[in-house]
């Protein structure tokens, strides 16, 4: 009898331990789902890295859903013009990277081997404007413990720089 009584005491205990942490894993997967539903984007990729970083509370997740909401028809629209020309100019950045270029002048060699029109361009910089954008009022939303989770504000140019010793 005792021993019937010590085991149902320690399977309740089990399983008051392990439900919460259930519930609190379920939980985190949901937000990432709802975070990233339907194609993946630049903004849903965006969305997905920050929350392995840090932990957004319901309201931001909500506020980021939204701006995420706003921005992607955007996107699509944009995309719709580049086409097919997105592979393409991916593998020309990851060929002029591979050749020592780096940031910007990969991407301009990227474009230039590419041949991008005039409208690809142009929806190209749109693309770049709306995701700048996206991720710039995001990171408005975080607070400044989340934010230093998150690597800092990238928009400022490589954040603060190294003062150089005066020779003299």
């Amino acid at each position: 009898m005792k021993n019937v009584l010590k085991s149902l005491v320690l399977v309740a205990l089990a399983v008051a331990i392990a439900l919460p942490l259930a519930a609190q894993d379920a939980e985190k997967k949901k937000r990432k789902k709802a975070a990233g539903k339907g194609q993946r984007s630049a903004l849903a990729n965006f969305v997905k890295q920050l929350d392995t970083k840090v932990d957004l509370t319901e309201e931001q997740v909500a506020k980021i859903k939204k701006l995420q909401e706003e921005a992607q028809p955007k996107l699509a629209e944009a995309n719709k013009v580049i086409g097919k020309k997105r592979r393409e100019l991916g593998a020309a950045r990851k060929k002029a990277m591979a050749d020592g270029k780096k940031g910007k002048e990969a991407q301009a060699a990227a474009e230039a081997a590419v041949n991008l029109s005039d409208d690809e361009k142009a929806a190209l910089a749109q693309v770049r404007e709306v995701t700048q954008g996206f991720q710039k009022s995001v990171r408005a939303l975080l607070t400044p413990e989340q934010l230093k989770k998150a690597g800092g504000n990238r928009g400022a140019k490589g954040g603060k720089k190294k003062k150089k010793k005066d020779a003299a």
